[in-house]
């Protein structure tokens, strides 16, 4: 991998950020690049100078927020390496975030969601703004992430479906598992609409179809299957549920999880455009969820 780079707020920590920010290096051979993003109006000094960056181990240049940078660092784990601390001044915070992450040449950006989501993902302003922006797989931990420390990654599940975004997220769920020999799930989440539980046509074809919808995504996840590279230990699911969050959690996913999905082009620009069942998992994950660009078209 040739980078990480772990958006944290100015305003105060990001534990879950940080803590996924040290799976996902440990278990990906990366160091880490922790940036924060203060009010362009903070010092007419630094806004001149485009705020450069403070590399790790430099005095502090005395704003708050570079107290927050030296917490992030100091709260990754020890075996986690931090190239640079990096406090820039903007009016969006995505905006400089994604420049980063392109002028630095990484291929990973992790961000945290908002509190008091219940364990979930909680997309705030910030981050939904990042999951149109984002040039690179953006990684989201959900409130009150936490895993044991030394948590490796263990299980990389890709969520399959037929959908074109899919392929982008598999080679990169493939990519990943093969560089932290961890276990590759493909996953399909079925929602039920409880107010459909009696069909027109009667049980007896509601059985029928829902028989020949399982085996229509067995069949295709057997075929992504075939495709898998020898070394890379893969098994499937497919899980339902009432809701997508009671869906999503189905999954059982361990501390050593994430949840690789794909977006769908949107246009001539590699970005991010979630579409209905991505940005309802996005919305409902009990786990981290790492969101890949679709291919550029054309």
């Amino acid at each position: 991998m040739n980078g990480l780079v772990l958006g944290v707020r100015s305003d105060r920590s990001t534990p879950e950020a940080v803590a996924l920010a040290s799976v996902l290096a440990r278990s990906l051979d990366s160091d880490v690049q922790i940036v924060t993003v203060v009010s362009e109006s903070w010092s007419p000094r630094r806004r001149a100078a485009d705020a450069p960056a403070v590399q790790s181990g430099e005095q502090p240049t005395g704003h708050p927020a570079d107290a927050v940078l030296q917490a992030a660092a100091q709260s990754l784990e020890a075996d986690v390496q931090v190239s640079t601390l990096v406090l820039r001044s903007s009016r969006s915070a995505a905006a400089t975030l994604t420049d980063h992450v392109e002028q630095s040449g990484a291929d990973l950006l992790v961000v945290g969601s908002s509190t008091g989501s219940d364990g979930r993902l909680s997309i705030g302003s910030t981050t939904s703004a990042l999951l149109h922006r984002c040039a690179v797989p953006l990684a989201v931990a959900p409130d009150g992430y936490d895993p044991p420390p030394g948590t490796p990654l263990r299980r990389v599940s890709v969520g399959v479906s037929g959908s074109s975004g899919q392929q982008a997220a598999l080679d990169t769920g493939v990519a990943w598992a093969r560089t932290a020999k961890a276990t590759l799930r493909l996953v399909t989440v079925l929602v039920r609409d409880v107010a459909m539980a009696i069909p027109l046509a009667g049980y007896d074809a509601e059985a029928v179809v829902d028989a020949q919808w399982r085996a229509d995504l067995a069949a295709l996840q057997d075929e992504l299957c075939a495709g898998v590279p020898d070394d890379v230990t893969v098994e499937t699911a497919i899980v339902e549920g009432t809701s997508w969050a009671c869906a999503l959690d189905a999954l059982d996913a361990d501390d050593g999880e994430v949840l690789v999905i794909g977006s769908s082009p949107s246009g001539v620009l590699r970005r991010v455009f979630l579409g209905t069942h991505s940005g309802k998992i996005v919305r409902n994950a009990g786990m981290p969820v790492v969101v890949v660009p679709a291919a550029e078209e054309g």
